[in-house]
């Protein structure tokens, strides 16, 4: 898929990839026209269109993990926004834009938090007259920092705390910390901090109030969890073909292997079902959830046991190996937390 870049970079590994700028992620990106699949196939409307979409994803994670996440990141949200494009007028601009120039999107909605000794400080944002709001704020971390055309997050309006969505174009009100992310896995997905500095905003930017925000979100959190899944899948075949292509593994080892790929051959297409639907349905997304932390506790085992049955010649002298099981072990660690789901599920666990 990215063989063109490859050969021009004299590159061969999928750790070399990960390692490149994230400017060269989004160019590599644009040049194939991966931002704009969601809307070339209406994929928010259509379930065969939705479905391809995820695959596609997986596909583009097999060959550079990075590129998954990012697209991820971006169709996530998109497709949220293309099945209610009234919800922020804005959107439509924003819409057409990623249609004609392959644009970005951010979704920061799941970041932030009001620990200041942290290191956060939560999208506030004062409406300064009838069609106009100033936000500040930081959200960290944030996927897409630098390449982002457009960032779509979540805030609260500063005197009555009310939650809100809001899509910010990229301005120079918009600036980076890019000392956040000292990790090779997922390197060029560009995961920073993004701060917002004094951002004006327009009434048709914001969306605060209205039946609508929740089904966009519920919808964006359920895609979002299926579209990880499918970005995992791909990183684990590219592990499970690694590891096949190299040495003969143990029955356990096969066994995790085969787990892995009966998710994907059984479960997905259950799951492309419910988190298209989980704008309307609670249990959907809730199921979809579920899911996900199945395949979590799947890629720990496969991890696990290439751990315990290659050898340590092959692990030193192919950085890859490290590099794919570093980077599925990061699933864990998307929102939501399988420890958040399991307190909202059951709250007698608080305590």
């Amino acid at each position: 898929m990215f063989q063109q870049l490859q050969q021009q970079l004299n590159i061969d590994s999928i750790y070399d990839l990960d390692q490149l700028s994230p400017a060269q992620l989004k160019q590599a990106l644009q040049a194939q026209k991966i931002p704009s699949i969601g809307l070339r196939s209406d994929s928010a409307n259509d379930i065969d269109a939705y479905k391809a979409q995820c695959r596609k994803i997986a596909d583009i994670a097999y060959h550079w993990p990075s590129a998954g996440l990012v697209a991820v990141m971006h169709m996530h949200v998109v497709l949220a926004f293309a099945r209610y494009p009234k919800f922020i007028p804005y959107s439509q601009i924003m819409l057409e834009d990623i249609a004609k120039h392959e644009s970005l999107l951010a979704s920061l909605s799941a970041e932030g938090a009001v620990q200041k000794q942290q290191g956060f400080a939560p999208l506030l944002h004062q409406r300064m007259s009838a069609t106009q709001f100033h936000l500040n704020g930081i959200k960290k971390p944030a996927s897409l920092s630098h390449i982002a055309d457009y960032f779509a997050c979540m805030s609260r309006e500063a005197s009555s705390q009310e939650a809100a969505m809001v899509i910010i174009p990229r301005n120079d009100k918009v600036k980076v910390d890019a000392s956040l992310w000292d990790s090779e896995v997922f390197n060029a997905a560009d995961t920073q901090a993004v701060q917002f500095d004094n951002v004006m905003l327009s009434a048709d930017q914001v969306a605060d109030e209205g039946s609508e925000v929740i089904p966009v979100m519920s919808l964006a959190l359920g895609t979002f969890q299926y579209m990880t899944i499918q970005c995992y899948l791909g990183i684990a075949q590219r592990l499970i073909d690694k590891i096949s292509a190299t040495f003969k593994p143990y029955y356990e080892l096969r066994a995790a292997m085969a787990r892995v790929q009966m998710f994907s051959a059984t479960m997905c297409d259950v799951i492309a079902q419910q988190s298209f639907n989980t704008d309307t349905d609670e249990g959907a997304r809730q199921f979809v959830q579920s899911c996900r932390y199945h395949l979590q506790r799947d890629i720990e085992v496969l991890v696990s046991n290439v751990h315990k049955h290659m050898s340590a010649t092959a692990l030193v002298t192919d950085k890859d190996f490290a590099h794919l099981m570093n980077t599925l072990m990061m699933l864990s660690f998307h929102p939501v937390a399988e420890k958040s789901a399991i307190r909202e599920f059951m709250p007698q666990f608080n305590g």
